[in-house]
């Protein structure tokens, strides 16, 4: 299944890994996680290869970002931050520009995997089911891996405490059936780096 990825993806890979070797490192335990999860809630054929795909390339917009604000050890100024939160919108943008149906797929949960479930999220402000299931999947894999491993501003959270960060915010950022879902799978499917 992980075999039939876009033709594409490889050479995107490495360059996000060029760009930034942390992001690239994220980017690998985001899809470890979203294919669990996805399994786990019965996601199969193409749309797992979606969920695969866009969880690995969820940041290729951060090509875009600057490497001192990736790396910035604390708070980013509002006008810093909005350009890091254009990454979203500029991965899937770039991903259009590659032909194929799968690839849109993949674009598609890219442009929308900081989409909050109240629609109070970024870029559009979609909410629930207007999200892609794969973005939904891969928001909950992003930020518990942004918790778990640390970021260059945060020390890394334990399992439980993630899961507890998960769980309220559950109904508002993140689809409440999924976090069902994510939270039973149980800590043995998640090897965090802390």
């Amino acid at each position: 299944m992980l075999s039939q990825r876009a033709d594409s993806v490889p050479l995107l890979k490495i360059l996000l890994e060029q760009k930034n070797r942390a992001t690239a490192e994220h980017c690998e335990r985001v899809m470890r996680y979203s294919v669990q999860l996805a399994c786990e809630a019965g996601v199969t054929g193409d749309a797992m290869h979606a969920v695969a795909n866009g969880a690995l390339l969820h940041d290729i917009g951060k090509l875009h970002v600057p490497s001192d604000l990736l790396a910035y050890p604390g708070p980013l100024e509002d006008d810093a931050m909005a350009l890091v939160r254009t990454h979203a919108l500029r991965g899937e943008d770039l991903l259009r520009r590659f032909p194929g149906l799968r690839m849109k797929d993949i674009a598609r949960i890219v442009g929308a995997h900081h989409e909050w479930f109240d629609g109070s999220g970024y870029p559009r402000g979609l909410a629930a089911r207007a999200i892609p299931y794969g973005a939904r999947i891969v928001a909950i894999c992003d930020a518990f891996d942004a918790m778990t491993a640390g970021r260059c501003y945060q020390r890394p959270r334990s399992y439980a405490a993630a899961i507890e960060e998960l769980v309220a915010c559950s109904g508002t950022q993140f689809d409440p059936e999924l976090v069902r879902t994510f939270v039973g799978m149980g800590e043995r499917y998640f090897r965090i780096s802390s």
